[in-house]
């Protein structure tokens, strides 16, 4: 009875340590993870931002260089417009003159330039100089509506949203809760590595995972999965092949080294084989019993 209240004293400080150890990889998870979206974020929202200034930039040249045009042709019209009027000045200060010496003949003199006096004063009347005036005036429609428009527009292409965090294992699933960010994974008490479900043993540390970490192995032996029954099949398997390994390595390193290998307490050597070899001996299971 007391054996098996100090392992389950054990047992539970395995579990303590373990709990605090994913507690504490979430938290630094999730403090990265946001570090990197804020600067993922800011760089992807910057390089928007920059993208439209050069957009806009580029479009008001462009509408610059095209008022430019228009303003060029409005320009080199006026001019020909100028022109036409300034050659039909010429005209009037022409015929002004030749009325102006009229004015001096005698009067007998006048009455045989009835015809060019009559010429002049008809012309007068019919003045009217056929000068095109196209294109002397430059209207600019603006759509008074765009601004709004275009704030709409640019509002859906940096549409801001709060999504979840990604889950551990990489799998594209929601995270919701904590439960479903660690779902999946779990973290070597040693050298506190986070893992995959399906590896038993920490690569780095050599470490097995602890069976308590399990939801049901010990727990809710009833309720326990195919995937936590291969994982102790395969952690069976790992923990069979390093005691062979290492009695090779004894025997053909023994003349060589004199280093040998070697194990006590009875009990513990005893379970361990009913562990491996998923066997109970029949005065182990009378004791169980």
């Amino acid at each position: 009875m007391v054996n098996r209240m100090l392992e389950k004293i054990q047992s539970t400080r395995r579990m303590i340590t373990y709990r605090r150890i994913q507690l504490e990889q979430a938290a630094k998870t999730i403090m990265r993870v946001s570090k990197q979206n804020r600067e993922e974020l800011s760089k992807r929202f910057n390089s928007h931002m920059e993208a439209l200034r050069l957009y806009f930039e580029d479009f008001r040249q462009r509408q610059s260089e095209i008022l430019n045009e228009a303003l060029f042709f409005q320009e080199a019209r006026t001019e020909d417009v100028v022109s036409e009027l300034n050659e039909q000045l010429e005209k009037l200060d022409s015929q002004n003159s030749n009325l102006k010496s009229l004015e001096y003949h005698e009067d007998n003199v006048l009455v045989f330039m009835n015809d060019i006096i009559e010429d002049l004063y008809t012309g007068m009347i019919k003045f009217s100089p056929d000068i095109n005036l196209e294109g002397l005036k430059i209207e600019v429609g603006l759509d008074t509506d765009i601004i709004a428009r275009i704030d709409k527009v640019l509002s859906r292409s940096a549409n801001l949203m709060h999504v979840n965090m990604p889950a551990l294992d990489g799998s594209d699933r929601e995270t919701v809760s904590y439960k479903d960010l660690i779902k999946n994974m779990w973290n070597c008490l040693v050298c506190k590595a986070q893992l995959g479900v399906k590896q038993v043993e920490c690569p780095g540390c050599k470490t097995f995972r602890p069976l308590e970490t399990y939801e049901n192995l010990l727990h809710r032996p009833e309720k326990v999965t195919s995937d936590e029954v291969e994982a102790l099949k395969l952690r069976r398997k790992i923990e069979k092949q390093i005691i062979l390994d290492l009695e090779l390595n004894g025997v053909e390193n023994k003349v060589e080294q004199q280093e040998q290998w070697y194990m006590i307490a009875s009990d513990w050597l005893f379970k361990w084989k009913c562990f491996v070899t998923n066997k109970i001996s029949r005065s182990q299971n009378a004791n169980v019993a």
